[in-house]
């Protein structure tokens, strides 16, 4: 028996030597229900930790699956591969741990675990087959393309695709379990445009209704609550400024001083593909490869009583290419572009021919008004819905197709860069998202219901109808028109600052209260200190200004905030006539902790300290 199980060990000494190792997961199909490939089961899964490489990105795990049943396929049997029962693999004392590390699915190692325990005869016949690199598999059946011998680890090979194959999600992924027409192919929902705030739907509401129900959500007290509603455990907050558990990224603040790695990973990750950006007009989605698809899904809308030539002039103006203009360049746009504009075009003309902002509003141009390249003059805003109050500076009404439209005042609109207006992102999508960044704040919560404004734990905007959830004061994000919803002081409103007082951080010196995503802001909100510390700058220097450490105590420096005891301010170095300057934690340590020296004489630095902390 252990001479069978030594030529056992030696047909499987490649993995020692070459490791990759591939446990597919899910590869047990009962069923050849199709309903199981339409609700989204997936089969024959990898399941690994992601971008590795990035020493600040490596909470997740990542899972490639086939998306198709392969009881769907027909599977030839590997004749080259070696085969081996149950009940073989029993007697040559292989274990379940073996076939771990020889790269067998899960399920198979689970089934020859539950054979060994319970010596089921019915499993005695089952095969294991020994599958040679590239091949894996159940049965073998999948083969690695892109393979070669001195790949060291499974992660080691899917990095390689990735690094030869860059990583840019242009296919749009979409949420096809919610009605909702977001125009012509390729646009779709996204899933993280589900309870946005603006409907991206062109036939309906469905993306946002009953999402102002999120304002009522209430979190367990051991819970947070992100900005968007979510839920989670408070260990998790402020734990990992490169991982973040909200998907709206509320839970961590980032000092802006660091690039986040996780934004821009080689391979998928969560930190980019799954969270919630709210800052553009046309997707809420974070990977920047999606906005660009969706705008021209947009502009494929065209009225039928406008001509092609004029639709395209317009596209071109706007830096969208098209088959007549491939390339455009400012000269393209002022002796091209804008003739067609003013020969072949209505004196006033929807662009796009679809709703731009919140499901209703649509923006409109006057051909008259574009006579100038290299400044993209503001449109204007038409809905027969009311979409502002009197808080919203908006002049010069018009009508067009018996609609009223509105424009935005210069001084509130912000006009593109000579370096914006050569590509689509600058040239159009930048001033819609300025104006969408300036609409969000006046437009109300869709469908909320207004006589629920009266209850006590929501907020009416000063000098607006809308009204928000107190769960959105000094949350780092403005919500109100004036910014009132991020300035809630003791001095101004102290019977809604003491509702609020939790969401803010004091200052453990000069007691004075500043908002939490005001912390690593790169301003000092809390005052310089006596020794030019700024405690919401540093939060490291704060925890251990504030936090006694035995072994620091009277050891010459002072490390703890000045705190009254009977009258007298006391730290760390106070009342140290008694204590030993000289002890088995300063002895040694390169540090004058005596004003002599004395603890830093007669030292053997090549010595290990006093003090050896076992690992």
């Amino acid at each position: 028996m252990f001479h069978m199980k030594c030529i056992f060990y030696l047909i499987f000494i490649h993995w020692i030597v070459a490791i990759p190792q591939i446990n597919l997961y899910f590869t047990n199909q009962v069923s050849e229900s199709e309903n199981y490939d339409e609700i989204g089961i997936r089969y024959n899964c990898i399941r690994l930790a992601s971008n590795m490489d990035l020493d600040k990105s490596t909470r997740q795990i990542s899972s490639y699956c086939m998306s198709e049943s392969s009881l769907k396929f027909h599977i030839e049997n590997d004749n080259s591969s070696q085969t081996f029962s149950f009940a073989k693999l029993a007697k040559m004392n292989i274990t379940s741990e073996d076939l771990y590390f020889w790269s067998t699915p899960i399920d198979i190692i689970e089934q020859y675990e539950f054979y060994l325990l319970s010596n089921d005869s019915s499993f005695a016949e089952q095969i294991f087959y020994n599958c040679t690199l590239p091949r894996f598999g159940s049965m073998c059946q999948y083969e690695f393309y892109y393979y070669h011998e001195n790949y060291s680890s499974l992660y080691e090979m899917v990095f390689s695709y990735y690094v030869h194959y860059l990583y840019d999600p242009t296919n749009l992924t979409c949420y096809t379990h919610l009605k909702c027409n977001r125009g012509y192919s390729p646009a779709c929902l996204d899933w993280t445009e589900i309870c946005d705030g603006k409907v991206d739907c062109l036939d309906g509401e469905y993306d946002e209704e009953h999402c102002w129900e999120l304002e009522f959500n209430e979190c367990k007290p051991n819970e947070y609550r992100c900005n968007i509603g979510q839920c989670i455990p408070t260990e998790f907050v402020k734990d990992d400024i490169y991982n973040c558990d909200c998907i709206d990224e509320s839970d961590e603040i980032a000092k802006e001083s660091i690039i986040l790695e996780s934004f821009f990973p080689v391979e998928p990750a969560f930190g980019r593909d799954d969270t919630i950006c709210r800052s553009t007009f046309v997707t809420s989605s974070c990977i920047y490869s999606r906005r660009l698809p969706l705008m021209q899904s947009m502009f494929s809308i065209k009225d039928n009583n406008v001509s092609d030539e004029c639709w395209s002039a317009y596209k071109c103006y706007f830096a969208i290419k098209t088959a007549e203009h491939p390339y455009i360049t400012f000269d393209v746009i002022n002796e091209e572009c804008i003739p067609i504009i003013n020969k072949t075009c209505p004196d006033m003309l929807y662009v796009p021919n679809i709703p731009v902002f919140f499901g209703h509003i649509n923006t409109a141009y006057k051909k008259n008004e574009l006579s100038h390249p290299f400044e993209i003059e503001p449109p204007y805003l038409c809905s027969n819905k009311s979409f502002y109050d009197d808080s919203l500076s908006l002049v010069l009404e018009t009508l067009l197709n018996y609609t009223m439209c509105f424009k935005f005042s210069q001084l509130h609109f912000t006009s593109v860069t000579t370096s914006d207006a050569y590509n689509t992102t600058g040239r159009f999508q930048k001033p819609m998202d300025n104006i969408y960044q300036q609409m969000e704040n006046y437009h109300p919560i869709i469908s909320f219901p207004l006589h629920r404004c009266n209850e006590s734990n929501f907020y009416q905007c000063r000098n607006s109808s809308k009204c928000i959830s107190f769960h959105r004061l000094i949350n780092g994000v403005t919500d109100c028109p004036y910014n009132d919803d991020e300035n809630i002081f003791e001095d101004t409103n102290p019977q809604l600052f003491a509702q609020v007082k939790h969401k803010y951080y004091k200052c453990h010196v000069t007691n004075k209260y500043i908002p939490r995503m005001a912390i690593f802001n790169r301003d000092c909100d809390c005052e310089y200190d006596n020794y030019d510390f700024c405690e919401d700058l540093d939060d490291y220097g704060n925890f251990t200004r504030r936090t006694i450490s035995f072994q620091t105590i009277c050891d010459g420096f002072q490390e703890l905030y000045p705190i009254m005891i009977d009258g007298k301010n006391q730290t760390d170095e106070t009342e140290c006539e008694q204590w030993e300057c000289d002890n088995m934690y300063t002895h040694c340590d390169k540090i004058w902790n005596c004003l002599d020296g004395k603890d830093e004489m007669n030292c053997d630095y090549s010595l290990p300290p006093l003090i050896n902390c076992s690992s």
